[in-house]
């Protein structure tokens, strides 16, 4: 994608008053904070985008996403979540560098992520992914697996698990993808051991609305910052 100043401030101002208008017609009054997940922008656009009042970036691959840390590093305030599926190897990488990890997909990538921590005697934020749909093609904890679990994940010492990231299976059918949605919002109401502030991060450019509309606290907001609808 090539850098377009116009673009980008027509699309954010469009995004973020389609949101102040969902959050009026189904009288939210919690903050729905936006991920933009900058998996293809370049160093340009995600300075444009943070110029519109946008703190929250998510990355998909460690390499990339340390390179544009590092080059917007004078932006002081931004946060970095990584949102991408993580190996144990690279999870040294990702604590030094981001904010968030959004994507723990397994018990044993969280047992790494609090070792680590340990070495770097910090505390590390995460959240735990739920591929809601069971879809094959995804990572992610099944529900009944993290049910299952539940107790185990919240039992790190050097972690805060702030939330959980939803993953559905790429669909055309809206009534289907709005019933998992609110599946995983039941799911996150249920989850007892979240801190108060937390997080249901869920919904994309093509299906943020239901998202919203299902309960999401966050949205991962990716390419249509960058192009006009039908682009």
């Amino acid at each position: 994608m090539t850098i377009n100043q116009n673009i980008i401030e027509e699309q954010s101002k469009k995004l973020l008053a389609h949101i102040n208008k969902l959050k009026h017609k189904f009288n939210i009054n919690y903050p729905i904070n936006i991920c933009v997940a900058s998996k293809y922008a370049n160093d340009k656009q995600i300075e444009a985008l943070y110029n519109q009042g946008f703190r929250l970036f998510g990355e998909n691959k460690i390499q990339d996403g340390i390179q544009k840390i590092k080059s917007l590093a004078h932006l002081k305030d931004i946060q970095w979540h990584f949102i991408g599926h993580l190996q144990r190897n690279k999870v040294k990488k990702a604590i030094e560098y981001f904010s968030v990890i959004q994507s723990v997909d397994s018990l044993n990538l969280l047992d790494k992520i609090n070792t680590v921590s340990k070495e770097y005697q910090k505390n590390t934020t995460c959240y735990i992914q739920i591929n809601i749909g069971d879809d094959p093609n995804k990572f992610g904890f099944k529900k009944n697996e993290f049910l299952d679990k539940q107790n185990q994940l919240f039992s790190f010492s050097n972690i805060t698990i702030k939330g959980i990231m939803i993953i559905v299976p790429l669909l055309n059918n809206k009534d289907a993808t709005k019933k998992m949605f609110l599946e995983a919002y039941t799911l996150y109401k249920s989850i007892k051991s979240l801190p108060y502030a937390s997080e249901l991060s869920m919904g994309m450019s093509k299906d943020y609305e239901l998202a919203i509309q299902a309960g999401s606290t966050m949205t991962r907001i990716g390419r249509m910052l960058f192009q006009k609808e039908g682009a």
